[in-house]
């Protein structure tokens, strides 16, 4: 494809930043084809659900091929604790099947702290961010997002400060906990 022309070109956008959903495909040779994008060419997120979509598919598939991979489970949370899912209770569930299947599934209990965390429960995300920290000798820089977040949300400014500064120190380019290390400081 040469380049893709918006076929109403005259509202590429509409206020709420979505463009049009057919456009046409001309190519190096001449050729021009019609293509209807099902989706606004612009709907990132539309965009992202479908390809979740088919991740979705295949972690419930995996599921069904396997019932006590406890990786199945857990890439099924990863998928529902998606933000534009927002499935939290799915994804809370399917992290703690895969933890029931393999109790030193330490990466699983990260991210369900994350999802604890989110879903608003920050004290149990707190003692599962502790738990992965704990059952990992060497656990790798981003476990400790979840413990600074989580201290964050419970006014443990000092602590949520020391836990990022860990994460930082291992990985000084993870912006999130640089964002989350200055919010700390503005408390």
């Amino acid at each position: 494809v040469e380049r893709v022309v918006m076929l109403d070109s005259t509202i590429p956008y509409d206020r709420d930043g979505q463009g049009p959903e057919v456009v046409e495909a001309v190519f190096g040779d001449g050729r021009v084809r019609r293509v209807d994008l099902g989706f606004t060419a612009f709907d990132k997120k539309a965009v992202l659900q479908r390809r979740v979509g088919a991740g979705f598919r295949h972690a419930e598939t995996a599921v069904a091929l396997d019932p006590e991979l406890p990786f199945a489970h857990f890439a099924l949370g990863r998928l529902l604790s998606r933000s534009f899912l927002g499935d939290f209770e799915g994804a809370i569930a399917a992290f703690e099947r895969a933890i029931d299947l393999d109790p030193n599934y330490t990466d699983a209990y990260s991210f369900v702290a994350l999802v604890q965390i989110f879903n608003g429960d920050a004290d149990t995300g707190l003692a599962t961010a502790r738990e992965a920290l704990s059952r990992n000798p060497l656990p790798p820089y981003w476990y400790y997002m979840p413990l600074g977040l989580a201290q964050f949300q419970l006014g443990d400014y000092p602590a949520a400060e020391a836990a990022l500064n860990e994460l930082l120190r291992r990985n000084p380019n993870f912006q999130p906990a640089m964002r989350t290390l200055m919010a700390t400081y503005g408390k």
